[in-house]
């Protein structure tokens, strides 16, 4: 699942493909490049987060998102909610 920022998305033409697809091929290039081809991204969701990223520091930004403090609040359930079944 991908969530990017009002900021970010002002900067691409094409979020879907010039963000979001490029980082997915990008990751599993490089995990194929570093010997763990076993491991691959799979997009299941995408959207736009209303969050302010110029107001705090690096590390407030991973804090919030992983304690779903305001805009993330959701982020947990949203999670759950798009996680695909995985077939074996």
């Amino acid at each position: 699942m991908v969530l990017y920022t009002p900021k970010v998305a002002k900067k691409y033409l094409d979020i879907d493909t010039d963000l979001v697809a490029l980082a997915i091929e990008q990751a599993n290039n490089s995990f194929a490049s570093s010997g763990i081809g076993n491991v691959k991204l799979r997009l299941v969701h995408q959207q736009e987060i209303k969050y302010d990223e110029a107001k705090r520091q690096h590390f407030e930004h991973l804090y919030n998102t992983v304690d779903g403090k305001g805009p993330f609040s959701g982020v947990h359930a949203l999670r759950e909610e798009k996680r695909p079944t995985l077939s074996r």
